[in-house]
């Protein structure tokens, strides 16, 4: 069977995890939001708990769905718990490991069986090279803040911080830094609604499927 991925690569609340999820549900393929991985490693990793070992014993699995990933770790859905910030801050720390995002990759590749949307900040570049068509969504940090801070309500500074904090510490890393893939559309939500970016992907979507 040959499968096709959509990959939608871009930084932390640049609206690419709404856009995925509408794009799978209009195509009917399972979404599947690879960085939520990363986020179950340094959640596992903070209880001093081997994210492999736990999937190796069932403790831990991942549900690709239509319009959903799910996370569920000793027979709770943890998935709402991993978006957090402090988990994503603690996400970027374990991302930097060279020799454990390539074990990461291989397990990413494994979860996905069926038609998919792949969302994250390397699946296009690293994941799913050969994904069928690839787009990179950005914005400006300032709005990505503004969208946390209307999500949250916690402070708005405090998360113009951290997600400078983690642009920077993603794009300079040295092995697997993040960055577009040079084949993917790139498309600047900062000045779009969800819908505006949703109609532009699956008119690019139209053309290759």
């Amino acid at each position: 069977m040959n499968i096709k991925v959509i990959t939608v690569d871009g930084p932390a609340s640049s609206g690419k995890s709404s856009v995925s999820k509408e794009i799978s549900k209009i195509l009917g393929y399972v979404y599947f939001n690879t960085g939520l991985v990363y986020r179950a490693i340094g959640f596992l990793k903070a209880k001093n708990i081997d994210f492999f070992e736990a999937i190796k014993e069932n403790r831990l699995f991942f549900e690709l769905l239509i319009g959903q990933t799910k996370v569920i770790f000793e027979n709770e859905d943890i998935t709402q718990e991993l978006t957090k910030e402090y988990i994503g801050a603690l996400a970027s720390e374990v991302a930097k490991e060279p020799s454990l995002r390539e074990k990461v990759i291989v397990f990413q590749r494994s979860l996905v069986k069926k038609n998919a949307v792949v969302e994250g900040r390397d699946a296009g570049t690293h994941i799913f090279k050969d994904a069928t068509i690839k787009f990179f969504i950005d914005a400006d940090p300032k709005e990505r803040a503004l969208r946390r801070y209307l999500e949250e309500k916690s402070s708005y500074e405090d998360i113009l911080n951290a997600i400078l904090k983690r642009d920077e510490t993603d794009k300079n890393r040295k092995d697997y830094p993040f960055r577009p893939a040079e084949d993917a559309i790139k498309i600047d939500s900062t000045c779009m609604t969800k819908e505006e970016v949703i109609n532009l992907c699956m008119d690019y979507i139209k053309k290759v499927l």
